[in-house]
């Protein structure tokens, strides 16, 4: 299970059936233009670079009609290691254009160290890989969303596969409709059909079975990608599918089968009620404060079933909490009048917890019927935030003992750092871990970027990922970008070798005959405002890592930077906040900890 975020976005396809009336994605032809591309450009050293980046936008001043598919075919399957790279995202020529004149001013400005542009710009002087290593972590149950990967089915047939092969075998297993019709959704779909599928798309067997296919899908995207992982690791329901990857099951029929009947095993006993309900809620405060928070309100957090207890510590910003709904309304209440905000999440299993000790037969009788494997890649668990044992038997053990243990998120992340981690790409839908990561290792040098996004389409995100990773070095095969595409190579340098340039500065007369003399002046202002958004986004990094103090430090939970009054507050829609910034003040505040609390210190507005 992960936390959900809204869906709030429309994804962009549409939905076929076969002659059974199956809901099946939809492939037909392969559009060979894309809504973005991907443009990476390499050089012996940075001038060498800039000089590239400047030759290009030359070109494509001559010739604004290139094919972009053939224009990031030639750039992207020529790279070689070593060097300095940059990478783009584009959706156009003109775009490219633009991006390309911008970078090439920043890489002239000697104290530049890296750009990391949202639109798709993307350098780095000191490139994380190969030095540091790459994760790919699995995201569980509350990550899937309707209709997600849909978009990425006429353009990589492996996903298309695999939620074919799951559709046959959930036929098979008794479902009354395809798995994939419970997943992806027609464009005619009245909001009421929507707001039924949402509600059919958490219930407990589709909820598991949508994760596990679009992990499994994305993680044979990224193979095909190039992107080979120096360590696995996931996030609850997300462990089958990282256990898979590092070659503990064989993925086949048999296992798919068997996950899917546990689902509906585990589904016939929520419906029975045999699963009595609770409530799960979101906290926005890391474990070590909620849990003081709640002795001092004298909440029951022992492991009997009306106790309250931390079903996950996904980052310092977010803990999980479970209990039943009299002893969790009393907490929510609580935490509203101190300013932290909570939500309750949509579903009342009290996964990773002791209160779902009696349902775990069918979990272990299905470990029973798989054959277990040393795994292959180093693979970590969620709930000791420590490597997996190599020994098939402590594996099982272990996986069986995951549902009713706490999510360790951040210990494991910490220990992945720890490890030689500093590149982590969620290998799911939505992007929630990714978002974690970014709050444990806040303020280190590290990259956390998700393979999939709820609000952005699957292709132009899978371009930025490619753009990123590109950037910090990863080999990448991009061929696979473009084996549908019939793309051509195209000559786009001189004849002339271009030689380095002594100059670290543009001057006036290297500047392209459209940009004089208003747009110099013009991208000379952008410069200066890079240069700016570089220091706030050092300081910012600094005081956000004093913030968090010294390992074991108590925090004030309500302290957080730019939040303060909450003058409304919509779950899952809206969040809305009113706070005066003053360093003073939150230089005090990051200071004062939870041992001299009073009346007046618990109040959000005291100080």
């Amino acid at each position: 299970m992960t936390l959900m975020l809204p869906d709030t976005h429309k994804r962009r396809a549409a939905s076929v059936s076969d002659a059974n009336g199956t809901a099946a994605p939809a492939c037909g032809s392969c559009s060979t233009d894309w809504e973005s591309e991907v443009f990476v450009l390499c050089g012996d050293d940075r001038a060498v670079l800039r000089q590239r980046v400047q030759t290009l936008s030359d070109f494509l001043t001559r010739h604004p009609s290139v094919a972009r598919k053939d224009l990031a075919f030639t750039l992207n399957t020529a790279l070689v290691s070593g060097g300095s790279r940059l990478a783009i995202v584009a959706e156009s020529t003109a775009d490219l254009q633009a991006r390309l004149d911008h970078a090439a001013a920043r890489l002239a400005e000697p104290h530049c160290k890296q750009i990391k542009d949202a639109r798709g710009i993307y350098f780095f002087a000191e490139p994380l890989y190969p030095q540091g290593k790459l994760a790919l972590l699995f995201p569980g149950e509350g990550s899937q969303y309707l209709n997600m990967l849909r978009d990425l089915f006429p353009h990589f047939p492996e996903v298309q596969a695999h939620f074919e092969q799951c559709d046959r075998i959930s036929i098979q297993g008794g479902r009354a409709k395809s798995i994939s019709q419970t997943i992806l959704l027609p464009e005619t779909a009245t909001p009421e059909e929507r707001r039924r599928a949402e509600q059919e798309l958490w219930r407990l067997d589709s909820a598991i079975a949508a994760i596990l296919i679009a992990d499994w899908a994305i993680y044979q995207l990224l193979l095909n990608l190039g992107i080979h992982a120096d360590a696995l690791a996931s996030h609850s329901a997300g462990e089958f599918s990282a256990l898979t990857a590092a070659g503990c099951f064989e993925h086949n029929d048999t296992l798919v089968a068997e996950l899917f009947a546990l689902g509906r095993v585990l589904r016939q006993q929520e419906d029975a009620g045999e699963m009595p309900e609770y409530v799960l809620l979101a906290v926005s405060a890391d474990r070590r404060a909620v849990v003081e928070l709640m002795l001092d309100w004298s909440i029951d957090t022992s492991h009997s079933p009306d106790a309250v207890c931390v079903a996950m510590s996904n980052c310092p910003h977010q803990t999980i909490l479970a209990g039943p709904p009299p002893a969790m309304a009393t907490v929510e209440k609580e935490l509203f009048a101190r300013g932290i905000v909570c939500e309750r999440l949509p579903f009342s299993r009290p996964y990773h917890t002791p209160l779902f000790e009696p349902f775990l037969g069918p979990v272990a009788k299905m470990y029973e019927k798989l054959g277990i494997r040393p795994p292959r890649t180093p693979i970590y668990s969620c709930i000791t935030g420590q490597r997996f044992p190599d020994e098939p038997e402590a594996i099982r053990r272990l996986s069986i003992e995951h549902w009713v243990r706490p999510v360790e998120f951040t210990r494991m992340i910490e220990t992945l750092y720890a490890d030689g981690v500093r590149l982590f790409v969620e290998c799911g839908p939505r992007g929630n871990l990714t978002s974690f990561v970014q709050d444990i290792l806040r303020g280190r040098p590290c990259e956390a970027i998700a393979a999939n996004l709820a609000h952005r389409s699957g292709v132009t995100q899978l371009n930025h990922l490619a753009a990123l990773l590109a950037a910090h070095h990863v080999p990448l095969r991009f061929e696979h970008l473009y084996e549908r595409r019939s793309p051509r190579r195209i000559e786009w340098q001189p004849s002339k070798r271009y030689q380095p340039s002594e100059a670290t500065v543009p001057s006036e007369a290297d500047a392209p005959r459209s940009e004089r003399p208003r747009a110099a002046v013009m991208r000379q202002y952008l410069g200066v405002m890079e240069q700016f958004l570089d220091l706030e986004r050092e300081l910012m990094t600094a005081f956000l890592a004093r913030r968090c103090g010294a390992r074991g430090a108590k925090v004030r939970p309500f302290a957080w930077p730019l939040l303060g009054e909450i003058v409304r507050h919509e779950p899952r829609r809206a969040l809305v906040m009113r706070r005066r910034m003053d360093l003073a003040e939150d230089l005090y505040a990051s200071d004062h900890t939870l041992g001299a609390r009073n009346a007046s210190a618990l109040d959000p507005s005291h100080h």
